[in-house]
């Protein structure tokens, strides 16, 4: 199936483990680099994670739209090779089962994600309050890139601490950044569930 999520990921070779793994534990996250002593090589190594896990959400949203704008060009498609009489109402059906399916596995994929996604936040917050408390210093407040930009960071004279509370503030807009990647994939499977739903009427009306 051309159009789906799955075989969108299965283009990138090796990557589809990576794009829909089972998330670690929370604990797991925490003790993962707990041995490195250095605050900053710490925070850095879960910075890194972070970002590697929002590109991986960022790609299955991406595989998503592929499948909605691929399935709704080829039952467009099919609604006009039968209107101009170029197949039969039972061809039209045998290629609408075919749309419904792919669309139907698209959007399970998408599910199961965004189920894993919401246990991956939650995990990555944990690793902010545990990082937060050996630096001493208040949970930074998780923000959005649009919040983001209005506001200043606050300046320290200690350097040590500066690079620590930025770093800090780095992962926690990071964990932002993953919220608004979740709310994105939900957008497009929202958009996968409903056009089945379209779909489905345009094909009682004919």
């Amino acid at each position: 199936m051309p159009c789906s999520a799955r075989s969108s990921a299965r283009a990138r070779p090796g990557r589809r483990k990576a794009l829909w793994p089972g998330p670690p534990s929370a604990s797991y996250l925490v003790a993962k680099y707990n041995n490195e002593r250095d605050d900053r090589v710490r925070l850095a190594s879960y910075a890194r994670d972070l970002n590697a896990d929002v590109n991986s959400l960022n790609r299955v949203t991406a595989a998503g739209q592929v499948a909605y704008n691929c399935y709704s060009a080829k039952f467009r498609a099919a609604l006009e090779d039968y209107k101009a009489k170029r197949i039969t109402r039972a061809e039209l059906d045998q290629r609408y089962a075919e749309i419904k399916s792919g669309l139907a596995e698209a959007s399970a994929i998408l599910g199961s994600t965004l189920s894993e996604a919401d246990k991956r936040e939650a995990e990555y917050r944990q690793v902010l309050t545990v990082e937060a408390k050996k630096a001493s210093r208040p949970i930074p407040p998780v923000q959005t890139v649009a919040t983001t930009s209005k506001k200043t960071s606050k300046t320290t004279k200690t350097v040590t601490r500066k690079q620590t509370g930025d770093q800090l503030q780095n992962l926690s807009n990071g964990v932002g950044s993953y919220k608004e990647s979740t709310a994105q994939l939900t957008a497009v499977k929202s958009d996968l569930d409903e056009i089945q739903l379209q779909m489905d009427k345009v094909m009682l009306a004919q």
